[in-house]
C-alpha cells in the first residue's frame, strides 16, 4: 500500500525531495504522481521486506516508517532485505535529513519543481502539474514570499486552463492585497481581471512600477 499524500509530503519536505540511500541523493522528480518513491522501512504486508508483525498498521503507514527513495534503490533494499536492516535505513534517513537541513537543499528542490511545473502547464499536462503543486505548496509557504508567489501564480494558471477565471482570481486576491510589492502576483491578478474587462488595476500597477 502506498503512503497517503499527507505522509508523502511530510517525508519529501524533510528529505529535500531526494533519495536517502547512501551516495545517491537523486531528486525524486516524479513525486507527486508516483508515491512508490517512498519506501516502507518496515514492510506493510506480511511477506514484504523487513515486515514486523508487532507494529501497528497506523505506524506502518506513518512518516516515521517512510523513507524517500528513488525507484532504483527502493527496489534494491526490498529485493535484498537481509543486507538492509530497519536500523540501517533509519540511520540513513536521519543523516540525510540532517544534511538537507544544514545545506538548505529544500530550496533546490523547490526551484527544480517550479521549473518542471511550468513545463507541464506549457504542455497542457495540467493534472500532473496540479499534483506536483499539491506537494510543493507547503514547502513554498515555508520558504518565503517569492516562492509562495510563484506557486500561487502556477495554481492560477492551472485554473485558467479550465477557464475557471473567478477561482484563479480568488486564489491570488488575498496574497495580492497582503503583498502589494510582489509584481509577479500583481501582474497575474491584473491579467485575470482583464478577462472580465477590468483594465484599471493593470494601469495602477504600471503607474506604480514607473515611480
Amino acid at each position: 500500500m502506498a503512503f497517503s499524500k499527507k505522509v508523502a509530503v511530510k517525508v519529501a519536505i524533510a528529505a529535500g525531495g531526494r533519495c536517502c540511500f547512501p551516495g545517491c541523493r537523486e531528486l525524486l522528480t516524479e513525486y507527486g504522481s508516483n508515491l512508490s518513491e517512498f519506501a516502507h522501512i518496515s514492510g506493510d504486508k506480511k511477506k514484504s521486506a523487513r515486515h514486523d508483525s508487532s507494529l501497528s498498521e497506523e505506524y506502518r503507514q506513518s512518516a516515521e516508517n517512510a523513507a524517500a527513495m528513488c525507484l532504483k534503490h527502493h527496489k534494491v533494499i526490498d529485493d535484498n532485505p537481509e543486507d538492509y536492516s530497519v536500523v540501517d535505513i533509519h540511520e540513513w534517513k536521519s543523516k540525510h535529513e540532517e544534511w538537507v537541513k544544514n545545506n538548505n537543499k529544500t530550496v533546490d528542490l523547490l526551484a527544480f519543481k517550479i521549473k518542471e511545473i511550468n513545463e507541464l502547464i506549457s504542455r497542457g499536462d495540467i493534472g500532473k502539474a496540479q499534483n506536483n503543486l499539491d506537494f510543493i505548496e507547503e514547502i513554498a509557504e515555508n520558504e518565503g514570499t517569492e516562492y509562495h508567489a510563484q506557486t500561487l501564480v502556477l495554481k492560477a494558471r492551472c485554473l485558467r486552463f479550465y477557464e475557471k477565471h473567478e477561482d484563479a482570481a480568488e486564489e491570488l486576491k488575498y496574497f495580492v492585497q497582503k503583498n502589494p510589492s510582489v509584481i509577479l502576483t500583481q501582474l497575474a491578478y491584473a491579467e485575470i481581471l482583464l478577462t472580465f474587462g477590468n483594465s484599471e488595476y493593470l494601469r495602477e500597477i504600471i503607474k506604480r512600477t514607473r515611480h
